[in-house]
């Protein structure tokens, strides 16, 4: 959440979109040397695992599983990677909400149109969190307990991903000018 607000708050000058890719890819780095770090975090192996074929049959429905059950434990997997996702997602929204703002609102100065930012950014960053990863549980739910398909549980990635690349599309696109300053007459 700090990396969107961050990426939010800076100035839509020219290279603003490197550097907020730079931001994503160091935070995202980041986070992967910390999965491997932790000696718990068995997503990669498992992931790795889903691919080879050594994690039997993941496609039964039972009422309960135990924390080796393949089912189970591709189902983390997936939701760590989601969660990998996360700096991306949060990064090109807050980076496309910016961009509309800067485009479309005057402000008295251009401190005015930063606060604004940052105030969007804010509020914008752990709401579209909470509700993904909401969303993302309640799809684990499903997936575990009332046999929904497997890939159920990236549903909720999809459109916060399309989000995304629209943002990030729009603050690569966005004009490198600071707006019009308006002054009291």
């Amino acid at each position: 959440m700090a990396l969107a607000i961050a990426v939010g708050t800076l100035p839509p000058t020219a290279g603003h979109t490197k550097r907020a890719a730079l931001m994503t890819a160091v935070v995202l780095l980041l986070l992967v040397s910390l999965d491997f770090a932790l000696p718990a975090s068995h997503a990669l192996p498992t992931i790795v695992g889903a691919f080879s074929g050594s994690l039997g049959d993941t496609g039964e429905i039972v009422t309960a599983y135990d924390t080796s059950h393949p089912r189970r434990v591709l189902l983390e997997a997936l939701q760590r990677g989601g969660l990998l996702l996360s700096p991306v997602v949060l990064a090109g929204i807050s980076l496309g909400v910016a961009a509309w703002i800067h485009s479309r609102v005057m402000f008295r100065s251009p401190r005015d149109g930063t606060v604004a930012r940052w105030v969007v950014s804010w509020a914008l960053a752990p709401g579209v969190l909470a509700f993904v990863l909401n969303w993302a549980q309640s799809a684990a739910t499903d997936v575990l307990f009332r046999g929904s398909p497997i890939w159920h549980v990236l549903v909720p990635w999809t459109p916060a991903m399309m989000l995304a690349v629209v943002g990030w599309r729009a603050a690569a696109r966005s004009t490198q000018s600071e707006p019009p300053v308006v002054t009291p007459d």
